[in-house]
């Protein structure tokens, strides 16, 4: 179990270097893809929604320590939170090849989430983008983290399959 914990834990990391350093080289008017959510969503499809919830929680908590705004610490990991039951709990409804079915939800939840963090932004007063910008950044991001997702999700998988959980 520890070398689960310290797997997961140095993908947080790696993603979230990914994300802040590497992504933005790659960035689509001005966006970029959302590689955190790609971990999340990778590791809550093999262990499920609780799983999800509580690698959510972890992830977000720590993208909102990283971002060093100091505006409102928790948003990121409200909704990555979100995001990480939602991919646990569609794991079951998901194709036996879980390929195209992971594609598309990568996508649809990378879309939620920078929705999600759109809204609650403007409604706490963090993000002071029109919703214009928030809408066309949850298009684009959710579109780009779809097209990257077999890059992430799979590998990501790989990675969790090589430290089973003590239960099973």
């Amino acid at each position: 179990m520890p070398a689960r914990i310290v797997a997961i834990t140095a993908l947080i990391v790696g993603a979230l270097l990914v994300k802040t350093i590497v992504a933005p080289t790659f960035a689509v008017a001005g966006y970029r893809p959302d590689v955190l959510v790609l971990v999340v969503v990778g590791i809550a499809l093999l262990d499920g929604p609780d799983t999800g919830l509580r690698l959510g929680f972890g992830a977000g908590l720590a993208q909102d320590l990283l971002s060093g705004t100091g505006a409102l610490v928790g948003l990121w990991a409200l909704v990555l939170m979100v995001v990480g039951y939602a991919a646990g709990a569609a794991k079951p409804y998901l194709a036996s090849s879980q390929q195209a079915g992971a594609l598309a939800l990568s996508g649809v939840l990378a879309a939620i989430a920078t929705l999600g963090y759109g809204v609650l932004g403007k409604v706490f007063g963090v993000v002071e983008a029109g919703w214009n910008h928030v809408l066309a950044a949850t298009i684009v991001v959710g579109l780009y983290t779809a097209v990257i997702s077999p890059l992430v999700v799979r590998p990501t998988q790989a990675v969790i399959k090589q430290f089973p959980t003590s239960a099973g």
